[in-house]
């Protein structure tokens, strides 16, 4: 441009008469490739800073279209300090550019341009800068502009890996906009490098690649785009025409090391700009060290060396191809991983495509990694549903902090983890739940897309499935087993799953290969299914003879409980193998009784001694002793084992079998691993059980009532019912004892009596009265009598004469005795009284010498010490005499009487003389 016209923007100014005028934008061409002196770039920038309008730089460098090499040496060229562009196209030509600014690897520390703070809105658009040592542009003001220029990329005139050091770009101010260009070659530090700064948008670049986008051109030893410090809302790619090219650089792609709020969305990352050519990164597509950044939409991350995306701190992953091309059916892998996640808590993988890998296709691992939640994805599959396997397993978590979620229960939540050349998802420690899934069909879960196994769990806790509605996941179609519990996992729950089948039970469609259930040698606390409401997993074998739910011998303590398991021929829903003292042996069924809506079984099942049993029902179909599948469960009860090791229960359950179908049971000691399936038994009609009678009578003073409970009908097996007594006239506790239990009536007996006792009230002159109920049977029906009215009826007695006081006892010779003729004394006479007057007692002895009147008449003398009455039984009571059998010698005698009643109890002796004369 010649001064005339720059000079013209002034003239017009001061044409118009105005006092000041606004500082007039320059425009200052280079002609010289020199890289000082008149013409050339240095100058005009420097020509620029001293202009405090917003200038341009144009070029005019030998005849238009012209290459033009300016060698920069030394310090370099001038900081922009002030508002410019420079315009690389206005050389003329076209296509790629023609002015290249290339310094000198000579150990100086020159920036190729550096957009210094003051310089606001520059715009750097279609120039070539290389090999400078400092960073080939820097951007240290706002809303600064590079576009469609090449930053490092050789050309093929100097020779490839000598373009910029310390960064291609490095953007530390707000809203730059780097856009079209081709950054590569560049070494020491990545092509792009965001440090600081809110905004920065990169979009349409070639970063890692040649021009063509599918040669590989990388930036040196380190990364394709750094995001890190302070920068905040960063945005590499967009809609449209926004995607990057960010491949073939020697690590990784795109590094988030820092800053907020970045987004990479669109890109292809790994392939070349048309989604199919592998052009790798050396190690991730992306790594994320900080920043929490949203990755996606749409970005193409595959055919990385390493993995695709690396994550050692939280982030937002969704919307992407990752391994695929990007038609998403073509395998384009990336060399480990898809997704690795190994620090950080709440990073959210959705809505991805992660197939084709060269090694599993997500992967959580490490004690920080927690809260992840892996939901809408499909795994293992191309975008059309066909098998684009990961070589390892689909998803795979290792020694995790626990709550991370794969799948969920709401709407969207599913992935589809179908395809793999392992396990659709392995869990290897840590409390991660499974929920809501498809995994190892297609996306309607009706045709078998299948992975080695469906699920292997290992290591400690982990829940496949639960009981909360949509929890259950779908694992069908495998090539393998569905789930396979192996060794050293321990307190894994298996959960409201289907396992076999295709969506909604369908039997004839997504059959997984070899068993449905496999527990393994070396696991312990392995729950599979249980007795709560949505709990049991339906298990359904579609190919004959794969096995349903199989537990090794030496497994540790398995509960098996409250599955539905569909057999397709001949086999065990349960093959159960446990031994040890935890075990529970194979039950046997005794009695089933079904009344209406319940079902009562009665048998016997070994079980550690003194061990509570879970005892749960099940209904089966036509009894048939090789084949045993679950049709319904109908609940549980719990006995406690005996000291002699035998478990006798006798337990209800809800639900009845129907017509042709049949009952069985399996036993769970508590701590210990469940049972096979007892041998199935038909159902017997149930007994009726009521009272005998509607009224019973019993008198007050009769003891107890006798209530009779009789027994109608039913097959064998003990019954049972509640008979208990309510108030009527009469008082619990005051005119009978109260009573409520229950009653048993045994097989064979046609009735028993229950005695209910009455208390005896002489006192009452009114009949009383009380209820007996019977309710509640087990095993029974209760019959049309279920209340009957006891009478206790008043008995009218005599009145009651009170007994005359007691008379002491007391006896005495009648008076006068005190003289008798001997020949004349036949008999020594008296009286006697007192209560319970039996006898009269007489002793007769001299008053001197001793000597005693014995049974037979004779005096005879007593040699002992003393003189102690010998006495002689009386005839009488109230008048009474002693007979004497001979005459009584003439002398004086002391006479001593006594009374004694029936308890032997000895009144008081009475003494007196009697004299003998002749």
């Amino acid at each position: 441009m010649n001064a005339l016209s720059r000079l013209l923007p002034a003239v017009l100014v001061l044409g118009s008469g105005l006092l000041a005028s606004p500082a007039a934008a320059a425009t200052y061409p280079v002609t010289t490739a020199d890289a000082s002196g008149p013409g050339s770039l240095g100058q005009a920038i420097a020509a620029a800073n001293a202009n405090p309008g917003a200038d341009t730089v144009t070029f005019a460098i030998g005849a238009a279209g012209d290459k033009a090499l300016l060698t920069i040496t030394g310090a370099g060229l001038p900081q922009i300090t002030g508002p410019l562009t420079i315009d690389g196209p206005s050389q003329g030509g076209g296509g790629a550019p023609l002015i290249r600014i290339s310094g000198i690897p000579d150990g100086t520390n020159a920036i190729g341009l550096h957009v210094g703070p003051g310089a606001a809105g520059t715009v750097i658009r279609g120039v070539a800068v290389t090999r400078f040592n400092n960073g080939g542009i820097v951007i240290d003001a706002p809303d600064a502009t590079v576009a469609d220029s090449y930053i490092g990329e050789s050309l093929g005139d100097s020779p490839v890996g000598v373009g910029n050091a310390t960064g291609g770009i490095v953007v530390n101010a707000d809203r730059a906009t780097i856009r079209g260009n081709v950054i590569g070659d560049n070494h020491d530090r990545c092509g792009v490098v965001v440090t600081a700064g809110g905004g920065t948008v990169l979009e349409g670049n070639r970063v890692g690649t040649a021009p063509d986008g599918v040669t590989g051109v990388g930036n040196a030893g380190t990364c394709g785009v750094a995001v890190e410090g302070t920068a905040t809302g960063t945005r590499i790619g967009g809609p449209g025409g926004g995607a990057n090219v960010i491949s073939g650089n020697d690590t990784n792609g795109i590094e988030i090391r820092g800053g907020s709020g970045t987004t990479v969305a669109g890109n292809r990352i790994g392939v070349g700009s048309d989604g199919q050519t592998v052009v790798s990164n050396k190690g991730a597509g992306i790594l994320v060290t900080g920043g929490a950044p949203v990755i996606g939409d749409g970005n193409v991350i595959s055919g990385n060396d390493h993995g695709g995306i690396r994550l050692m701190a939280p982030a937002t992953i969704r919307g992407n191809l990752v391994g695929l091309a990007g038609n998403g059916v073509t395998i384009r892998s990336n060399g480990d991983y898809g997704v690795k996640v190994e620090g950080g808590a709440g990073t959210t993988i959705g809505g991805n495509i992660v197939s084709g890998n060269a090694g599993h296709g997500v992967w959580l691992t490490g004690t920080s990694v927690r809260d992840t939640v892996i939901a809408g994805n499909t795994i293992g599959l191309g975008s059309d549903g066909s098998e684009q396997r990961n070589t390892e397993q689909g998803v795979r978590l290792t020694g995790t902090g626990g709550n991370n979620v794969i799948g969920g229960r709401a709407a969207g939540a599913r992935n589809v983890i179908s395809g793999n050349d392992g396990p659709g998802v392995f869990l290897g420690g840590g409390d991660d739940r499974v929920e809501g899934n498809y995994i190892g069909t297609d996306a309607a879960g009706s045709a078998s897309r299948g992975n080695a196994d469906g699920v292997l769990l290992g290591g400690g806790g982990g829940t496949l499935g639960g009981t909360a509605a949509g929890a259950g996941n779908l694992i069908s179609g495998n090539d393998g087993s569905g789930v396979r519990v192996v060794g050293g996992a321990t307190g894994v729950r298996v959960l409201g799953n289907q396992i076999g089948g295709g969506a909604g039970g369908a039997i004839g469609q997504a059959a997984n290969q070899r068993a449905q259930v496999v527990v393994e040698t070396g696991t312990s606390g392995t729950v599979i299914g249980g007795p709560e409401a949505g709990a049991g997993n339906r298990v359904i074998e579609v190919n004959a003879g794969t096995g349903a739910i199989a537990v090794a011998a030496t497994a540790g303590p398995t509960s098996v409980r409250g599955n539905v398991v569909t057999l397709n021929g001949d086999g065990q829903a349960i093959d159960n193998g446990p031994t040890g003292p935890d075990a529970g042996g194979s039950p046997s069924l005794d009695t089933v009784l079904t009344t209406g809506a319940r079902t009562q079984v009665s048998g016997t099942a070994p079980a550690p001694a003194g061990r509570p049993v879970d005892v749960d029902v099940y209904v089966s179909d036509a009894c048939n002793p090789v084949r045993r599948p679950i049709l319904r469960y109908l609940g549980s009860g719990v006995a406690v084992a005996g000291a002699d090791g035998i478990v006798r229960f006798n337990v209800p359950a809800a639900g009845a079998p129907g017509a042709n179908e049949a009952v069985l049971v399996t036993t769970t000691p508590a701590g210990g691993s469940t049972s096979e399936l007892s041998p199935c038994r038909g159902a017997g009609a149930a007994p009726t059980l009521q009272l005998a009678a509607t009224a019973y009578s019993v008198a007050e003073n009769g003891g107890a009532a006798s209530i009779t409970i009789e027994r109608l009908g039913g097959g064998d097996g003990s019954a049972a019912i509640r008979v208990r007594t309510v108030d009527s006239t009469g008082r619990a506790g005051v005119d009978y004892t109260a009573v409520d239990r229950s009653v048993i009536v045994n097989a064979g007996e046609t009735s028993v009596t229950v005695p209910i006792p009455v208390v005896d009230a002489p006192g009452s002159d009114a009949d009383r009265a009380f209820d007996v109920i019977v309710s509640d049977p087990t095993a029974a029906v209760a019959g049309a009598r279920d209340r009957a009215t006891v009478a206790i009826t008043n008995v009218k007695r005599a009145p009651v004469v009170p007994p005359p006081p007691p008379v002491a006892l007391s006896a005495k010779l009648s008076s006068p005795i005190a003289k008798a003729k001997g020949k004349t004394l036949k008999s020594i006479r008296g009286t006697a009284k007192g209560t319970g007057l039996k006898r009269v007692q007489v002793a007769v002895t001299t008053q001197t010498g001793c000597l005693r009147l014995n049974s037979a008449g004779r005096l005879l003398k007593y040699r002992g010490k003393g003189c102690p009455s010998l006495f002689l039984n009386a005839t009488g009571t109230t008048s009474w005499q002693l007979k004497l059998k001979r005459a009584l010698p003439a002398r004086r005698y002391t006479v001593t009487v006594r009374a004694v009643d029936a308890k032997g109890k000895v009144g008081k002796a009475v003494k007196s003389t009697l004299r003998v004369t002749f």
